[in-house]
């Protein structure tokens, strides 16, 4: 006999929309932290960190919209952890989008304040 399967639950083969949507959030959260890592450090070093600025604020921007992103995720969630609704990738994608807009911001600081003398 056929062992039967529960169509509503979600494999681990199978992207449901707030898998898909999590999984974006995280990529931008990355990208973000990235930038703002790479920013961070390059604005101790610059001559010129005018050139920086317009790359410091792509940080806090895309961790702010990973931010949202994983909160609409969690917030339309309908299981909890382990259906297949992405609810801890939401989670994760709010911790890293909060991250990259920390670093953001840091950075932007540092930028702003060697631009001012």
């Amino acid at each position: 006999m056929l062992a039967s399967v529960d169509p509503t639950a979600a494999t681990v083969a199978m992207m449901s929309a707030g898998r898909g949507t999590a999984i974006l959030a995280g990529v931008i959260a990355l990208l973000g932290i990235a930038i703002g890592a790479a920013t961070l450090n390059r604005t101790s070093r610059a001559d010129d960190p005018g050139n920086l600025l317009r790359w410091t604020f792509a940080a806090p921007v895309l961790g702010a919209f990973a931010v949202v992103l994983g909160a609409v995720v969690v917030a339309t969630a309908d299981g909890g952890v382990g259906t297949g609704n992405g609810l801890a990738g939401g989670v994760v994608a709010i911790v890293l989008g909060l991250t990259a807009g920390v670093l953001g911001g840091l950075a932007l600081r540092r930028t702003r304040a060697r631009r001012t003398g």
